[in-house]
């Protein structure tokens, strides 16, 4: 095969979602990783790729909950693509590597994103490529939200490393909106894989 496509089992596509993706790859020159638009059930987006905040890492999605349109939006900074819908030539899993396996749900989209960039390869949104995403409702009914919590301090380590003490605070404030809200499992979850 000539490119790889990972998808969410938990998405539905357009017709036309891979054509998208491959028209964008086949107007650029440099190696790419892409994202598409993705959409929440009442059709509002739900990222257009996403950004990290390298301080706590903590991550936001771009245009989060803004209504849709067929104009193209501006993304101005994109750290990582969605990892429910990411696209590439098959060549750049012999530069980047594969998925990191140390993460489980969260944060390998982010991990795989970030080495990357490392290499020089691009990323972008097909803008024209769109997918569903019915988020989290499985993972909400499992109890593995704290792993979002505790993947952050994987990832500080291995790219941040200095800012590892900063990580750990943003962390802490996490615990502490875990007890102000009486989530008492996801306050317990945290707290004991924190040192893992």
């Amino acid at each position: 095969c000539k490119y790889i496509w990972i998808l969410n089992n938990d998405t539905y596509v357009y017709p036309d979602t891979l054509d998208e993706l491959i028209n964008s790859d086949k107007k650029t020159n440099t190696d790419t990783i892409w994202g598409s638009k993705v959409l929440n059930n009442d059709k509002t987006i739900q990222s257009l790729g996403c950004r990290l905040n390298k301080i706590f890492m903590n991550t936001k999605h771009n245009y989060n909950r803004n209504v849709d349109s067929d104009g193209i939006f501006i993304l101005n900074k994109l750290d990582y693509i969605h990892g429910c819908s990411i696209f590439f030539k098959k060549k750049i899993i012999y530069t980047v590597g594969l998925f990191d396996e140390d993460y489980f749900l969260y944060y390998e989209d982010v991990d795989f994103s970030q080495n990357a960039i490392k290499y020089n390869i691009k990323l972008n949104i097909a803008q024209k490529s769109r997918i569903v995403h019915k988020e989290a409702k499985t993972i909400h009914k499992s109890n593995y939200e704290y792993l979002s919590v505790t993947n952050r301090i994987k990832l500080s380590k291995k790219y941040f490393p200095k800012q590892i003490i900063l990580t750990y605070l943003g962390i802490y404030y996490e615990l502490a909106k875990c007890l102000i809200a009486f989530k008492f499992n996801k306050f317990y979850n945290i707290a004991i894989n924190l040192y893992r």
